[in-house]
């Protein structure tokens, strides 16, 4: 009997903490190429990314593409420029490449076409306005840019139809962000987060635009503040992967339900960072590249999320979920990387070491993406930021942690069993 409660007694302890722990993430091949600010699409089984910052900050226009059946990398037709920043979308099995900043930061205009079945690339009508860290969408077979940074952060809308090759000005974002992400649910287009300019202005801004009536709605915010960040679209809902701030880079994963404006917040990536790309074959999303601390890192990861339900059950209609704090960025180790970094109108203006909060173990200071001597961003002297705080956004909390209830039950069956072995033993 006695080793009967002791072998109740071990397993009742190992329930509670094996309970809800399953991970949602896995690692694949690394790319070839380590990268940053890089982007990717799938196409069938196949995903394709393209352009980025070398770690070196030379600008790329390499294109890997991972199989995901094979677990494979191999190398498509590079694009005609190289390019960073840019936005990319599929339609019709083709990838569409628009926007972004050329070698020196030089913001552009161009829109480039891939065929898979030719490898080759196109170059089809300009998008009126130039810009780089746009974030991109089909709609209706229509090309949705929006967003950005030129010489000033923009709320830029502007459609782009294959049929025509013609561009038309769509109703402007009524928040300019650049370094946003977005995605696409019930044919609304989600723009959310990004940021103004600097690292300090992370957002948590959610704006729905529906091309039927050409106008924007405002919508539940993120769950936390951040820029540098990438959408995927999966079964109506939208995740939102990574980021960064001052004092580090994001592993948030956070999935906003379109069809009730409530946000939930799933299991981390198990590296954090910013810059990076994601796209989706099946209900799985693979997350690609992108650099593990603020400014010009670079990494080849290559790690794909697994929802282990593509769309968990709704709150019911008026419940309020419970709200969980979101992941806060993971402090970045001190990278002497002394880069230059102008303001954007009048002459470079050398940046200041900014001054990590006194409670972080390890201060990072923030660094800009570089590019060869004498090139430098169009943006702003980052300062140092407090770290992101949660928006009273209706959030439902993501059950992979320890669930304490059960903990209670196994530690209150355990002591009874030792009660009773005790007793037992007396009687005896």
């Amino acid at each position: 009997m006695m080793r009967f409660w002791l072998a109740t007694i071990v397993i009742l302890l190992l329930v509670p903490f094996s309970y809800g722990q399953a991970s949602e993430w896995a690692t694949k091949a690394p790319m070839p190429t380590p990268r940053t600010e890089n982007v990717a699409a799938s196409i069938g089984n196949k995903i394709y990314v393209v352009g980025g910052f070398a770690e070196n900050g030379q600008t790329l226009n390499t294109v890997e593409v991972y199989d995901v059946e094979t677990n494979t990398w191999s190398i498509a037709a590079p694009l005609p420029v190289s390019l960073h920043h840019v936005g990319i979308a599929t339609f019709n099995g083709k990838i569409y490449v628009v926007g972004g900043y050329l070698v020196g930061w030089v913001p552009t205009n161009r829109l480039y076409i891939y065929d898979p079945n030719t490898n080759s690339w196109a170059r089809e009508k300009d998008m009126p306005t130039p810009r780089g860290a746009l974030t991109v969408q089909f709609v209706d077979g229509m090309l949705y840019a929006v967003g950005g940074q030129s010489d000033r952060t923009l709320g830029t809308n502007e459609a782009y139809n294959p049929a025509t090759d013609t561009w038309t000005a769509k109703a402007p974002m009524p928040t300019p962000r650049e370094h946003l992400a977005s995605g696409v649910a019930d044919g609304k287009m989600y723009v959310i987060g990004g940021r103004q300019g600097s690292l300090i202005t992370n957002m948590d801004v959610n704006e729905e635009y529906d091309p039927k009536l050409d106008g924007w709605t405002r919508k539940g915010p993120m769950p936390s503040k951040r820029g540098g960040i990438v959408g995927a679209s999966v079964m109506g809902t939208i995740f939102i992967f990574g980021g960064e701030a001052s004092s580090g880079t994001f592993p948030n994963n956070e999935q906003y339900f379109a069809a009730n404006n409530t946000w939930k917040i799933r299991q981390p990536m198990p590296t954090s960072r910013h810059g990076l790309s994601a796209a989706m074959v099946g209900n799985q999303v693979f997350v690609i590249g992108g650099g593990r601390n603020p400014g010009l890192t670079v990494s080849n990861l290559n790690e794909v999320f697994l929802p282990r339900e593509a769309i968990p059950a709704l709150p019911p209609p008026g419940a309020p979920p419970p709200v969980q704090q979101p992941q806060q960025p993971v402090p970045a180790p001190i990278i002497p990387q002394p880069v230059p970094m102008p303001q954007p109108e009048p002459a470079p203006i050398p940046p200041q070491q900014p001054v990590a909060p006194p409670q972080q173990a390890q201060p990072a200071p923030p660094v800009a993406p570089a590019e060869p001597p004498g090139q430098a961003p169009p943006k702003e002297i980052q300062e140092p930021q407090q770290r992101p705080v949660p928006s009273p956004s209706p959030i439902i909390a993501e059950g992979s942690q320890v669930d304490f209830t059960m903990i209670a039950i196994g530690i209150a069956v355990v002591i009874g069993g030792v009660a009773f072995a005790v007793l037992r033993a007396r009687r005896r």
